[in-house]
């Protein structure tokens, strides 16, 4: 787990699982694949940026304070595209992230 101040160094900012040991919503772990997500077809995705380039950001509508970032496997870009679906259904999950709205 990482945890990161907010930018007035007051309050936390976000916090990163990177364990298969913490769950998350719906008992979602580190590790588990995007098909295997509880309602992973009500996920909003966007490909990752910066830090994230090759990975894909995604998160529900409802609880848009957690992001899953997934690594899809076996994928060589185009990094500013999401990977077509099958490769999407096997990328695992990276990390989740709270991000403080």
């Amino acid at each position: 787990v990482e945890i990161d101040a907010d930018i007035s160094q007051q309050k936390i900012g976000r916090i990163e699982i990177l364990s298969d040991r913490i769950p998350g919503p719906k008992d979602v772990k580190v590790g588990i694949a995007y098909s295997a997500t509880p309602g992973q077809e009500k996920l909003d995705c966007l490909p990752g940026e910066e830090g994230s380039t090759g990975k894909v950001i995604c998160r529900f509508e409802e609880n848009a304070s957690i992001l899953y970032v997934y690594q899809p496997l076996n994928w060589e870009g185009p990094y500013h595209k999401l990977p077509p679906q099958e490769v999407l259904t096997k990328a695992k999950l990276d990390s989740l992230l709270w991000v403080a709205r």
